[in-house]
């Protein structure tokens, strides 16, 4: 009877684990508002100047809440916002801003998704130029693109819960 009850203790904490562990990794579903806010505060982020350390190559352990955008740059367009996972991984295409001081424009691509704790933008795409048009024409001579998909050297797109309060 001893070991039946230790088999049987056994399981149900393997069970329990087992159950922990999933939901653990599950991803959190987010709102569209909140996907928005973290896309904002790290674009926010990426231009500030002030968010890098004095040799240009590395952040420090700040960056800037939601609303510091709004000193910035301003939003063109808001992009094309879809999810197919009921709101676990948000996916934005075409989003717009336009520097408030150089004047030149920014259009962004990520897919959004949070672990409880962290927003991560993945897969992203910023194309850039002095004027609109030279983006929505891929003008080779005019126009840049970067790849944003490198997390451990973007860390402005890892976005913790407490900067879009």
């Amino acid at each position: 009877m001893k070991s039946f009850f230790s088999i049987l203790c056994a399981f149900i904490l393997l069970f329990m684990i087992t159950v922990l562990h999933t939901s653990a990794l599950a991803a959190a579903s987010i709102s569209l508002e909140d996907a928005k806010k973290a896309v904002l505060t790290a674009i926010g982020n990426e231009f500030a100047d002030d968010v890098y350390t004095s040799d240009g190559m590395d952040y420090p352990k700040k960056f800037h809440p939601y609303g510091y955008y709004e000193n910035i740059f301003t939003i063109v367009s808001e992009g094309d916002w879809t999810t197919t996972d009921d709101g676990k991984t948000w996916h934005v295409e075409g989003l717009t801003v336009q520097s408030i001081a150089y004047k030149g424009y920014r259009q962004y691509s990520f897919d959004i998704r949070f672990d409880g704790k962290k927003y991560y933008l993945e897969n992203g795409q910023v194309d850039y130029a002095g004027e609109l048009k030279w983006i929505e024409n891929k003008d080779p001579s005019k126009w840049g693109m970067d790849d944003l998909s490198n997390l451990d050297f973007y860390k402005m797109l890892i976005v913790p819960v407490s900067l879009l309060k």
